[in-house]
């Protein structure tokens, strides 16, 4: 087996120049990619290929299995939201792809709805955390992180927030972005190990995004 404690870089562009920078946005969000020794990189420096994954991870099994979160960020430099409590990855990817499907009016099968809150979706952390999307209005969407239910006095670096309210369309535009750079990677990953183990989780997964990529891509065509 061949070691895995040398980093290497999926095949990205380098960026050499400013001119090549993706410009800030009014929201971004960024996937996260979390090493099993503690690296956290986003995934837009993968795409790049700026910076690496562990080899290990290049394999499809540890992909799909990786850890990692997001994070958002309004007006270019307020971080409301950084978190990489969840089991895998795979969960908030999961979460967000969900997202533009349910701003559709459609569904990925990849959520159950909470029928405590059957207008929003949510995520869950590890410690029971919630990150909820809910709708509000017709052009409108909130934003909350809220404390486990049964929860311990709040400590340093736990920053709960409750509704705040984006435009509809920065968080579509943020989301396509960032799931643009994650499915990069993972298609990435899939071509070096096309017949690895769990290569069909990660098939379908791929498969959900190029269908709301179409549909999001036909919706602003057509404005």
């Amino acid at each position: 087996m061949k070691s895995v404690g040398k980093p290497i870089k999926i095949k990205g562009k380098n960026v050499n120049s400013m001119k090549n920078l993706n410009p800030v946005k009014k929201m971004e969000i960024m996937c996260i990619y979390r090493s099993k020794k503690g690296r956290e990189i986003e995934f837009n420096l993968l795409k790049d290929g700026s910076d690496t994954m562990d080899y290990e991870d290049l394999e499809v099994p540890n992909f799909v299995s990786m850890t990692g979160g997001f994070s958002v960020t309004m007006d270019g430099y307020k971080t409301i939201f950084r978190g990489v409590n969840f089991n895998h990855l795979w969960k908030p990817v999961s979460f967000l792809l969900e997202s533009l499907f349910w701003l559709e009016g459609l569904s990925s099968g990849l959520l159950d709805i909470d029928g405590e809150f059957s207008s929003s979706l949510i995520l869950s952390t590890m410690i029971e955390e919630k990150f909820v999307l809910s709708k509000s209005g017709e052009n409108r969407l909130n934003l909350s992180f809220l404390a486990p239910d049964v929860a311990p006095m709040k400590t340093r670096a736990q920053h709960y927030f409750s509704e705040v309210s984006i435009p509809l369309k920065d968080w579509k535009d943020a989301v396509y972005i960032a799931l643009e750079e994650y499915f990069y990677c993972a298609e990435q990953v899939l071509h070096q190990n096309p017949n690895g183990n769990n290569a069909g989780v990660l098939i379908e997964l791929i498969d959900l995004w190029k269908k709301i990529m179409g549909i999001v891509q036909l919706e602003l065509k057509n404005k």
